[in-house]
């Protein structure tokens, strides 16, 4: 009913013109890799270690699959993913 009601008063108040649009910039600051949307987290399992198969390793899409760290416990991939000098977004 809301949506309704906004709608009838915007046509009241344009006159019944179209309405105008808006424009929404979002500005997002990347400080880790983590935070890319070009980023993959994949298991990159130790087969001869049962300790370690559980790791992973973090990949960049953007530069077909290049890794970024690897060997990498799951709980510490934010501290282990800083942004390397080939990164395309630099």
């Amino acid at each position: 009913m809301k949506n309704f009601l906004m709608g009838m008063f915007y046509k009241k108040l344009n006159g019944g013109r179209k309405q105008m649009k808006k424009e929404i910039i979002i500005t997002k600051t990347i400080a880790n890799c983590i935070d890319c949307d070009n980023h993959e987290v994949q298991a990159d399992p130790d087969h001869y270690d049962w300790f370690c198969f559980d790791d992973v390793k973090v990949v960049c899409k953007a530069m077909n699959n290049k890794t970024i760290t690897c060997a990498c416990r799951p709980h510490r991939t934010r501290h282990e993913c800083d942004i390397p000098n080939w990164c395309p977004l630099n």
